[in-house]
């Protein structure tokens, strides 16, 4: 099987557990939004204590990688229609 081969099966795979009822969805019993420890469920809001670890985690990693763009603005990666109805593949600038 090559990597090609590989990576295609592994995508179905996750496809296939991420698919509507899978375990990889965040409706699963076992997802972290689902745990009430870590976030106020009927919310769908992580707690202050969980909130404020990413938060940390975060800022460890920007510290120890200072060459990862710090922007939150977001990027349309995917194909997406033009105003012609052609397809066109917006790359970050």
């Amino acid at each position: 099987m090559t990597t090609e081969d590989q990576a295609a099966a592994h995508r179905a795979t996750l496809e296939r557990l991420g698919a509507d009822g899978g375990p990889l969805t965040a409706q699963s019993k076992t997802a972290t939004a689902q745990n009430p420890e870590w976030f106020n469920v009927r919310r769908g809001e992580p707690r202050p204590d969980r909130r404020q670890l990413h938060t940390e985690i975060l800022a460890r990693f920007i510290e120890s990688h200072p060459e990862v763009r710090k922007d939150t603005g977001s990027h349309m990666y995917h194909n997406m229609p033009n105003p012609n109805g052609a397809l066109q593949t917006n790359l970050p600038a």
